[in-house]
C-alpha cells in the first residue's frame, strides 16, 4: 500500500541521553482517517540533529535531513502495526533513489525468506525470541549460512530504522542475539584457474570468434575487473600511453522487481572500486587493434568525430549502446561448459558420451567450473602468488578492505601454498641437527 505524504514539519523531541534533538512530521491519510508518521533525524553521519546549541547551523542539518527522509518515505507506508514482511517490503521499497538499485534487487530477494516464519509477526512485537525461532527454522530448512546470515543482518538494519521512526522499542536483533545463535560461515574457496588452466583459456580465447568475449574474458582474466565493470569500460578509459584503464563505471540489473528488466550505468561496488589498472601486453595489442577496427565501423556509420567516439564502450556497439554483464557472463558460460563432438549423421544433434578434443570444460582449483567472475579470482591469487603486498592487491581489485584480499585469496592457490612452505623451511631449520631416532 502507498501513500502521500505531506511535505513535512520540524518538531523537537527529547531524552536523558541525547538532550533535544529534532524530528520531522509526515502528515498522510489512511482511509477516512489522518495519520501523523514521526521520523527522528539525523545527519550524514547517522547522528541525531541537537536542537539546543547552534540553533541555525543544526536547523539547516535538521531541513537537510528532512529533505532526505521524505525521499526515504517514498510514499511507502511503514507501520509497526504490520507484519515484519510487509514492513521490510514497504521500507525497501520506500528507499528507492537512495541506494543502488542493483542492491535493492538483492534486498528484495529475502522476501520469501522473511515471510518464511515472521509473516503472523507484527514489526511493533518482534521480540527477540521470535527472532531467534525463526532463524532455528531457516536452518533446520537447510537454508545456506550466508543467505541465513544475510537476511538476519537486513532485518537487524530495518529493526535500528523502525527504532527511529517509533515503530519498535529496541531492536531484537542486536539485543539478546549471540554470535553462537546464528550459523558460522566458513571462508569460501575461490575457484580460480591454476597455471594450466591460464595457459588454456588463453589459447581458447586466441582462436576465439566472437570478439566481445576475447575482449571482455580478457579484461577480466588480466585485469581482474566484474562483468559489471568490463562493460562500463570506455575508450575514453584506456590510456595506451601510460599502459593504463580507469576503472570508475559500472552496469546494474534493476530487475523485475524493482522497476522493470532493464540494466542501468552506475558507480562501482564501492569507492574503492574507483581504480586505475596496468595493462598487459597482450592487451594492449589487441585493445589497439579492436579499437582501430570499431572506429572504421563507428565512423562509417555515423561520421562522427573521434571526439564521439571516445564515449563508446570498449565491448560495446558503435551507436553508443553497452553490452551487458548478463550477454557476458552467458557467452563466457557456453564456453566455460565444454562442447560435444557432433553427431556424423545427424548434424542438429551432439553426442553427450564426451567431450570434443581441446573443448573440455573449463575447471578451476575446486574441479567446478569456472564462472566469469573466476576469472577475477584468477587475478587475485596470481597477485598473490607473485608476491604483490596485500594492500596493492587490495588497491587493484577494488576491495574497500585488505583485510577481504588477505583472507579469500592468501591460501586459495594450493600451489602458492606448497611453495610458500617449502621456501620457508630452511628458515625454520636454522641450527637444527638432523638425528637418526631409535624405538626404545
Amino acid at each position: 500500500m502507498r501513500v502521500s505524504y505531506s511535505k513535512g514539519s520540524l518538531t523537537t523531541r527529547a531524552n536523558k541521553t541525547d538532550g533535544r534533538f529534532y524530528a520531522a512530521q509526515f502528515r498522510y491519510q489512511l482511509g477516512s482517517k489522518w495519520k501523523t508518521r514521526l521520523v527522528i533525524l539525523t545527519d550524514e553521519k547517522g547522528q541525531k540533529v541537537p536542537a539546543d546549541a547552534a540553533m541555525t547551523r543544526n536547523k539547516r542539518a535538521a531541513t537537510a535531513a528532512l529533505n532526505r527522509a521524505r525521499i526515504a518515505l517514498g510514499g511507502a507506508i511503514m507501520d509497526g502495526a504490520q507484519s515484519v514482511p510487509d514492513y521490510v517490503k514497504n521500507d525497501l521499497e520506500g528507499r528507492k533513489g537512495t541506494i543502488e538499485d542493483s542492491t535493492l534487487r538483492g534486498y528484495l530477494t529475502y522476501m520469501p525468506v522473511f515471510e518464511n516464519g515472521l509473516s503472523r509477526v507484527s514489526m511493533r512485537d518482534l521480540s527477540p525470541k521470535d527472532v531467534r525461532l525463526w532463524v532455528q527454522g531457516l536452518i533446520s530448512q537447510n537454508k545456506a549460512p550466508r543467505t541465513v546470515r544475510k537476511a538476519f543482518n537486513l532485518l537487524s538494519n530495518i529493526c535500528d530504522r523502525a527504532v527511529e521512526n517509533n515503530d519498535l522499542h529496541t531492536n531484537p536483533c542486536t539485543e539478546k542475539i549471540r554470535r553462537e545463535d546464528l550459523p558460522r560461515i566458513g571462508s569460501p574457496i575461490p575457484n580460480a584457474l591454476d597455471s594450466i588452466g591460464v595457459r588454456r583459456v588463453n589459447s581458447l580465447l586466441n582462436d576465439a570468434n566472437n570478439v566481445r568475449l576475447k575482449i571482455g574474458a580478457r579484461i577480466a582474466l588480466h585485469c581482474g575487473l566484474r562483468a559489471s565493470e568490463v562493460c562500463g569500460l570506455k575508450w575514453c578509459d584506456v590510456d595506451f600511453k601510460a599502459e593504463l584503464i580507469h576503472v570508475h563505471t559500472a552496469i546494474g540489473n534493476r530487475g523485475s522487481s524493482v522497476q522493470g528488466a532493464t540494466s542501468y550505468v552506475k558507480r562501482t561496488k564501492s569507492n574503492a572500486g574507483d581504480r586505475y589498472i596496468p595493462l598487459t601486453k597482450t592487451l594492449i595489442k589487441e585493445l589497439t587493434e579492436w579499437k582501430k577496427a570499431q572506429q572504421n565501423e563507428y565512423n562509417k556509420v555515423n561520421h562522427g568525430s573521434k571526439k564521439h567516439f571516445e564515449q563508446c564502450y570498449v565491448i560495446g556497439y558503435v551507436d553508443g549502446s553497452f553490452y551487458t554483464p548478463h550477454s557476458l557472463e552467458r557467452l563466457w558460460g557456453k564456453l566455460a561448459k565444454g562442447k560435444h563432438p557432433k553427431d556424423p549423421t545427424d548434424k542438429r544433434r551432439r553426442l553427450q558420451e564426451g567431450y570434443e578434443e581441446g573443448y573440455e570444460p573449463i575447471t578451476g582449483i575446486t574441479g567446478d567450473i569456472v564462472t566469469f567472475h573466476g576469472l577475477r579470482h584468477t587475478y587475485a591469487t596470481g597477485l598473490i602468488k607473485a608476491g604483490a603486498d596485500v594492500k596493492a592487491a587490495s588497491a587493484l581489485l577494488g576491495h574497500a578492505d585488505a583485510a577481504m584480499t588477505l583472507r579469500v585469496y592468501a591460501a586459495a592457490d594450493p600451489e602458492a601454498v606448497k611453495d610458500a612452505a617449502k621456501n620457508a623451511a630452511p628458515l625454520l631449520e636454522l641450527g637444527a641437527t638432523r638425528t637418526e631416532l631409535k624405538v626404545v
